[in-house]
């Protein structure tokens, strides 16, 4: 048996690598592009999703504020006292000028779109409400002041402040009802 001369390892030039030094650093780059643009999301995530928790946490508070004096505007501006005498002129704002709505109506939209529609018409309602009870007042006060308007007059201004007043009703009403489902709704989003 004759011995086969074993093989010579094969000889590679070192220039024949000149990449493998490149290589590794685009690699490298590449990792680190991919890490760092990871890292930003997750905590754009974490910052974005406890911004909507504070926002939502916000108007919830604002609703469990006003969430009594709203059942009680209900209970004393119901359909059943429309026709006992003329509207009755209310001073307390049903939504003050000073609510969050008016500093935080672009934030609503940063919350999930079914809770964000529901909170505009919760507000929608509540400040026309409040618009309605302001021209109630208004136009009744302006009948009770002005005495040389003839009855014809004063039957069809009655008329119009009826018209709103029942807008108003029908808006707090609707507001009202609304209350539950949005508090519950608000809960859930704070703790997720």
């Amino acid at each position: 048996m004759t011995l086969k001369k074993p093989k010579e390892p094969l000889k590679t030039n070192v220039t024949d690598r000149w990449w493998y030094p490149l290589l590794l650093i685009l690699i490298s780059a590449v990792v680190s592009i991919v890490v760092t643009w990871f890292t930003f999301q997750i905590q754009w995530s974490q910052t974005s999703l406890n911004e909507n928790r504070n926002i939502a946490n916000s108007f919830l508070n604002e609703i469990e504020i006003l969430e009594p004096g709203i059942l009680y505007e209900v209970s004393v501006y119901s359909d059943s006292t429309q026709f006992e005498g003329p509207p009755k002129l209310k001073i307390d704002p049903f939504y003050p000028e000073t609510g969050l709505f008016y500093s935080k109506s672009g934030d609503i939209g940063k919350l999930e779109p079914n809770l964000s529609q529901k909170l505009h018409r919760f507000y929608y309602r509540l400040t026309r409400a409040e618009t309605d009870r302001k021209d109630v007042n208004r136009y009744y006060s302006i009948i009770l002041t002005n005495s040389t308007s003839n009855n014809l007059e004063r039957t069809q201004a009655l008329g119009i402040i009826d018209d709103i007043y029942l807008d108003m009703i029908d808006n707090i009403n609707r507001a009202a009802e609304q209350i539950p489902e949005l508090k519950e709704e608000l809960r859930k989003y704070t703790k997720s």
